[in-house]
């Protein structure tokens, strides 16, 4: 399976690379489609070098998945599986039917991208919670061994961020279809201000889940704040399609769904990593007491009784 794993890279970083970075086969690149189906949602140049990250950090990871005994890594067996030559294969996909612009195509591709990569998301937090509950409570802390933080970074982390980023970017994908087919750029800004609505919620039920995701939310605040970016200085096909008016509304709406996914993350990484002695004096405060019912009303009802008994 490790084997596999590399040679899926190999083939999604040559085809990403080769077709949607360098145009050939004389197909347009992904940046020049970028540009001429520009959406409310479309986030700014910057924020594209993500992929720089998620391409490196995967590349370690296929050679550690190389490395290691797979039957001693649950992550890697159960947690990665095949789901890893899933998104590999539905990506050069994406990169094929987008560079052919065949739009509605490129957003099934996106969406099958996002679904194997939830797929290893929610395995490898399952994972790791069936482990934590394993433990005993007396030895659970707040600290993480050295182990679980480099297995983070090597085998979870990589497809996390790259599952955070194809969140957004199928948001993208289903405005660059509406751009596509022509839609009206009333209905496209009303779109558009539900996608960042959704992009906030997705970060979210991210953090919210029993093994809080971070990766995730901040992936999408770093998108959502390159929407906001963009908005700032529009392209002028966005200026000719939308009244000033919409694209204030759009970029209000990515600012505020940044801001909201910042909170977010600030208040969940406080509770992860809330001190013990903080934990349990929280936990004494919220403890409800005990009502002890009173002796002296138990001990009436018996007499009572014994004497309806005797006057029987």
């Amino acid at each position: 399976m490790a084997i596999l794993n590399l040679v899926a890279y190999l083939l999604n970083a040559g085809v990403t690379y080769g077709i949607g970075v360098l145009g050939a086969f004389d197909l347009p690149t992904n940046a020049e489609l970028s540009l001429k189906y520009q959406t409310l949602v479309t986030p700014a140049g910057y924020a594209f070098s993500i992929w720089a990250v998620i391409f490196i950090s995967q590349l370690i990871s296929v050679i550690v998945q190389l490395v290691r005994q797979q039957k001693q890594q649950p992550l890697i067996v159960k947690g990665i599986g095949y789901n890893y030559l899933g998104a590999c294969a539905a990506q050069i996909a994406w990169t094929i039917t987008f560079s052919l612009e065949i739009i509605w195509a490129s957003l099934i591709c996106m969406i099958a991208i996002l679904g194997f990569l939830v797929l290893i998301v929610y395995n490898q937090s399952m994972i790791v919670s069936e482990e934590e509950s394993g433990k005993d409570d007396d030895k659970k802390t707040t600290k993480l061994s050295s182990s679980s933080i480099l297995d983070f970074w090597l085998l979870k982390f990589p497809f996390s961020i790259h599952c955070g980023w194809i969140s957004a970017a199928t948001i993208v994908n289903l405005n660059v279809v509406l751009v596509k087919y022509g839609v009206n750029a009333g209905d496209q800004y009303g779109i558009a201000l539900l996608c960042s609505a959704a992009i906030a919620g997705f970060a979210m039920i991210a953090l919210t889940r029993p093994q809080t995701e971070f990766v995730i939310p901040s992936v999408l605040a770093w998108a959502s704040f390159g929407i906001f970016w963009e908005l700032q200085n529009p392209k002028d096909i966005i200026k000719d399609t939308f009244t000033q008016p919409m694209i204030n509304g759009a970029k209000d709406r990515a600012l505020r769904g940044t801001g909201i996914i910042i909170v977010g993350i600030a208040y969940y990484v406080y509770q992860r990593f809330l001190p013990e002695e903080e934990k349990k004096t929280k936990e004494k405060v919220e403890k409800p007491k005990k009502v002890v019912p009173k002796k002296t009303t138990t001990t009436n009802n018996k007499r009572r009784t014994k004497k309806e008994k005797k006057s029987e």
